[in-house]
């Protein structure tokens, strides 16, 4: 899929937390670690690394994919996200990406296309600073690898335990929050665009799913690391229902044994439907009970 470079902007890492509601109360001191690029603590809020990749060039590339067959761009979804940072992401600081389709799987009804993107710091691509890894669901294509059913290789997120959580979170997005988000690099219309809205299927537009992801993280890492950056080392998740501005994302979480494993379940709290299963991973083991 090709090589590339982008530079992480002060003014990129504010409009990205604002994006996530970090600083919806502007006399939030703390918030001003990520939205006040003066701050004595001035950080980039490590979920940054999702949009540095360029949507674009990812459905082009699904488009001229060689035995992937002629689609409708409405067919497709975002199905799972998972992000690993190796080094904290830092403002000003140019990073090299090379991105690839790691694989391809024929589910029958659709086909699961997983795409690799690997992060540097230098240009000789030695020094990994983060990777992410973006699975696609086309709705309607499956069956073309001559019927045959291909099972995923990919790392399994854990159910949702049966007993209580050991927290749970909430916040109240806004109900501009897709129409900000949207300029740290995702701009496909279903998030802005009413008329595009209803020809997805929906009653207006909705998030993005890579935004809610983002605010999982934000309220994760805000309860059990004091928003340490440095204690974020992975995040996989798994999109299964949609989201609508304004309303009130709910967080759910399970600290494992190991203290560094977070199952997350997030869900619409206005409407009690799950929006996104996950598991988040931290470099150093928290109280298991907090």
């Amino acid at each position: 899929m090709g090589n590339g470079e982008q530079t992480v902007t002060s003014k990129d890492a504010i409009l990205y937390a604002l994006g996530l509601g970090f600083s919806q109360d502007p006399m939030n001191k703390a918030d001003l670690d990520f939205t006040y690029e003066l701050s004595d603590n001035f950080k980039v809020f490590p979920t940054i690394a999702t949009v540095l990749n360029d949507a674009s060039k990812l459905f082009e590339s699904l488009s001229t994919c060689p035995g992937i067959p002629e689609f409708n761009p409405m067919m497709l979804l975002h199905g799972e996200q998972s992000l690993t940072v190796h080094q904290v992401i830092r403002d000003n600081t140019r990073y090299y990406n090379k991105t690839f389709i790691d694989n391809v799987y024929d589910k029958e009804k659709g086909a699961l296309v997983v795409i690799k993107n690997n992060n540097y710091t230098d240009k000789e691509m030695k020094s990994l600073a983060f990777v992410n890894e973006t699975s696609l669901f086309v709705r309607g294509i499956g069956g073309y690898d001559k019927g045959k059913k291909t099972e995923s290789q990919q790392p399994q997120i854990p159910p949702i335990p049966k007993s209580a959580p050991t927290f749970t979170l909430e916040q109240q997005t806004t109900p501009n929050q897709a129409i900000v988000y949207r300029l740290s690099g995702d701009f496909n219309p279903l998030h802005v665009d009413p008329a595009m809205a209803e020809m997805g299927g929906f009653e207006k537009p909705i998030l993005h799913g890579l935004c809610f992801f983002g605010i999982t993280a934000k309220l994760i890492l805000g309860k059990v690391a004091n928003n340490d950056i440095e204690q974020f080392q992975h995040m996989r998740a798994r999109f299964v229902g949609h989201f609508f501005p304004g309303e009130t994302l709910l967080v759910n979480a399970w600290v494992q044994k190991n203290g560094t494993d977070i199952i997350v379940e997030s869900r619409v709290k206005d409407r009690n439907k799950q929006v996104l299963v996950g598991l988040i991973q931290l470099k150093k083991p928290i109280a298991p009970k907090l």
